[in-house]
């Protein structure tokens, strides 16, 4: 399994593979890529698509075009 980090555009940020002990929850690994850059996330509600910020995708083969397990949009946020 991997967690991908997607932009606003889709495109592939970050790659985080996944043991088969971790969890696959966005929000987890929100949390992580969000902490990596030293960013807030704001959990305020559902982010339309096209409103995000970057997205956390988890799914079993990136490369071979394997159906999305979960998927969830993030805002980072505001002052």
């Amino acid at each position: 399994m991997y967690a991908l980090i997607k932009d606003r555009f889709g495109n592939e940020e970050t790659r985080i593979q996944l043991a088969d002990n971790d969890t696959l929850d966005p929000d987890h690994w929100a949390d992580v890529y969000a902490n990596s850059m030293g960013i807030d996330l704001s959990y305020d509600g559902e982010v339309l698509d096209g409103c995000e910020d970057f997205s956390v995708v988890i799914t079993e083969d990136p490369d071979n075009g394997a159906v999305c397990w979960k998927s969830k949009n993030y805002m980072i946020a505001g002052e």
